[in-house]
């Protein structure tokens, strides 16, 4: 059973450490296979592949009957590996369905996180398991509303359409347009009659052309059909050019008169509105608002394609980031050992402390007893007198002790000796500095040499 929290989505999707699952039970009632086989296919690709293992999650449901059946939650990776073999046509529409979902909904898992909410109304009905039955329904994405959208692209189209075409009839005074080189340009003709210039206009463009401009850097020449009754046909053809504003303002304000004046003026307004519009972004015609089907399912491919694409990558840094908190989990656990195997140590040392600190205590608590209350000197003296000179008897003395005790004072006080460059130190004399092994020392002699008749008297008259 997993220890992370479980909860479902409303849409029937199970959501674990934020990541979205379906269960091996949906997939068998949906696609029409015996749940057994499912969950033996998931076992022998994890024990196959146990770097899988992330991608299957057991679990358990319980049944009409209360009884409890395990069943595996799978995520999108989890769900391509189990249908991976189901090629009929109906699997085909079915895993479709799934992965559209699935797609859709971490879309609105993840990509929300990234972009901020698109105020896209979608809705699902998707997986829910119970018994006997459970249902998918494909992804039904409910649009945005497009008069907002439309009203927008509309205004701005509009405001490209005023430039390009032509002002809007309250405020025209000469007709602009807009040339392949995206420049604004004006009828020479049209100009001329707006500043109301009494010479011809062949003549009149002429001495405009000698104030320093230039064919084809300027202004270009236009040969058009004009209707005329007078004309062979009806029709004649006429000389106009194509201005670009900077030589329709520089010619109006070489007339010096009021015309002139507001030509120039109309221009500078006219080119300030044209670069205000050049400088707002376009904005992006959605999918569905476009007219032309085909057109609308090319963008529409676009789009998903975009979309599939964001998600991929979404999907991708999240799995590298629940690999690197499965590791960090891991190494917590790892430490958390090692501190519970610390504690454990430091727990059995106090104890070999305090059973130190017990047993030298009760050592002393020996030696007290064994000494009688006796110094080590006196002790030290009282042995003397029960041995004497009788190398046999020490040797034994100290056998015995090392027997009993398990520690050769012989051995201990030429290591003392050669410490401290001390030169014919007998044993005795070492032991005595020592509180605890000059008690035992006693008590043994007292046991190996000494006589219930014994009394302090006697011991006294021994030590002179």
């Amino acid at each position: 059973m997993s220890k992370h929290e479980i909860t479902k989505t409303e849409e029937g999707f199970f959501v674990r450490k934020g990541k979205l699952f379906i269960s091996s039970l949906q997939v068998a009632e949906k696609f029409g296979r015996q749940h057994g086989n499912i969950l033996g296919l998931i076992r022998r690709t994890i024990e196959s592949n146990p770097k899988l293992k992330r991608s299957f999650y057991e679990e358990y449901y319980t049944s009409k009957n209360n009884i409890k059946n395990p069943m595996f939650l799978m995520n999108r990776k989890g769900f391509e590996i189990v249908t991976n073999k189901y090629n009929s046509s109906e699997d085909f529409i079915e895993k479709a369905k799934f992965i559209d979902v699935f797609l859709f909904e971490e879309a609105k898992q993840k990509i929300k996180k990234i972009q901020g909410d698109y105020n896209i109304k979608d809705s699902v009905e998707a997986v829910v398991i119970e018994e006997p039955k459970t249902e998918l329904v494909a992804v039904e994405r409910v649009r945005v509303e497009p008069t907002i959208v439309e009203s927008v692209q509309k205004e701005y189209n509009d405001m490209q359409l005023t430039v390009v075409n032509e002002q809007p009839k309250s405020d025209e005074l000469i007709k602009t347009q807009v040339n392949e080189s995206n420049e604004i340009i004006v009828s020479g003709r049209e100009l001329h009659e707006f500043l109301e210039v009494k010479t011809k206009y062949v003549d009149w463009f002429k001495r405009m052309v000698e104030y320093g401009f230039e064919e084809n850097v300027d202004f270009i020449v236009i040969l058009k059909n004009e209707k005329d009754a007078t004309a062979f046909g009806g029709i004649r053809k006429i000389t106009d050019h194509a201005l670009k504003l900077d030589m329709a303002k520089e010619i109006s304000m070489i007339q010096r008169n009021e015309k002139g004046k507001q030509a120039r003026q109309y221009f500078i307004e006219t080119e300030k509105r044209y670069k205000q519009v050049q400088s707002t972004p376009a904005i992006p015609m959605a999918s569905y608002m476009i007219g032309d089907p085909i057109e609308r399912a090319k963008l529409w491919i676009q789009e998903e394609q975009q979309r599939v694409a964001l998600v991929e990558t979404v999907s991708q840094q999240v799995e590298v980031i629940e690999h690197k908190q499965e590791i960090i989990e891991k190494q917590v656990e790892v430490i958390q050992e090692q501190t519970q195997v610390i504690q454990e140590k430091d727990e059995a040392i106090k104890k070999l402390k305090n059973g130190i600190e017990q047993s030298v205590s009760s050592k002393y608590e020996n030696a007290h007893v064994l000494s009688g209350g006796l110094s080590p000197e006196i002790m030290a003296q009282r042995i003397r007198g029960l041995i004497g000179n009788d190398y046999g008897k020490w040797t034994n003395l100290y056998n015995s002790y090392e027997g009993k005790y398990g520690v050769n004072l012989n051995n201990r006080k030429n290591q003392y000796a050669r410490e401290n460059n001390l030169v014919n130190l007998r044993t005795i004399d070492y032991v005595k500095k020592d509180t605890i092994h000059i008690s035992q020392l006693y008590a043994l002699a007292n046991e190996l040499y000494g006589t219930k008749k014994d009394t302090n008297k006697s011991w006294s008259l021994a030590t002179i």
